[in-house]
């Protein structure tokens, strides 16, 4: 991953999800506002006009059913504007108010690097990875009677697509789009219930592992005596994925450490031991052995 290497900017103090520590996500909070329902908003970054790109160069699947002769018309219809996301935090409507858009714009596709999304509640954050490939509605649920809010976390530079009439205009024109993208939302929602399941394990060993190991289905890289996951997640950030407090998850990566199961860098890289899917598995079985 490329970070940055240049002066701060004014959204230093809001990188709180994966490079801050406890102390200043709580000094990041201090300039929340409220608007008198009880959910706080914090000073939102600005997206910068980033081109164009064609979605079926990002979701080569939604072509797969595509007549030969009508290819190069969807490409053309499916070409659509692109913001970049400089590190910082961002309302869920970004791009919004672009005036490339072309009608209405009902979500985004994140195209290049990581965006974090996060929901807030209570003083405490729950948190979702999200990469290339992966569809982000633009709004979040104002009919909740819970005083939640949703924010987008940009922890480097990102690309984002916006799917505006252009991707509607696609879908009624060629349905197999339809069944395509609601294709890729139902595996992004099995993901989501995956890490659901993940925070549910009684033992934070086995959620570290859990959690790491469908990690590196995504973003791991294999060699010969591991596999790596260049994710920069501090120890808090572990915590909002799992369900559980910095302090335990500490505890628990320095005794999957102590067993040279996962380990971490110098240089905040993930070092995954292959031989920990086995210890998941036992952990799998004593469970099963219990019920």
């Amino acid at each position: 991953m490329n970070r940055s290497t240049g002066g701060s900017t004014p959204f230093d103090e809001y990188q709180t999800v994966l490079q801050s520590t406890e102390g200043e996500r709580s000094a990041a909070a201090d300039g929340a506002t409220s608007n008198g329902d009880g959910r706080r908003r914090w000073p939102a970054a600005r997206p910068r006009p980033g081109g164009v790109a064609c979605l079926l160069d990002h979701l080569p699947d939604l072509g797969d059913d595509l007549p030969d002769a009508q290819v190069a018309t969807a490409r053309r219809v499916l070409t659509v504007p692109v913001i970049v996301l400089d590190t910082g935090r961002y309302d869920l409507d970004v791009g919004r108010e672009d005036p490339r858009v072309t009608g209405r714009l009902f979500g985004i596709l994140v195209i290049r690097g990581l965006l974090v999304r996060e929901i807030h509640i209570a003083g405490q954050a729950s948190i979702h990875l999200c990469g290339p490939g992966d569809l982000l509605g633009h709004q979040q649920d104002v009919a909740s009677s819970l005083p939640t809010d949703a924010t987008l976390t940009c922890p480097d530079s990102a690309g984002v697509a916006m799917l505006d009439d252009r991707a509607v205009t696609a879908m009624r024109h060629w349905p197999s789009i339809t069944y395509r993208l609601f294709e890729l939302m139902m595996q992004q929602l099995d993901q989501s219930q995956t890490s659901t399941a993940i925070s549910g394990l009684s033992s934070v060993e086995a959620r570290l592992l859990a959690l790491f190991w469908h990690l590196a289905d995504r973003w791991g890289r294999r060699r010969a005596d591991a596999v790596t996951i260049d994710l920069p997640l501090t120890h808090e950030a572990v915590g909002q994925l799992i369900g559980a407090r910095r302090p335990t998850v500490s505890l628990g990566l320095r005794a999957l450490d102590d067993e040279n199961l996962l380990h971490r860098d110098a240089d905040g890289t993930w070092l995954l031991d292959p031989g920990s899917l086995q210890r998941l598995s036992v952990w799998q079985r004593s469970c099963l052995s219990r019920r």
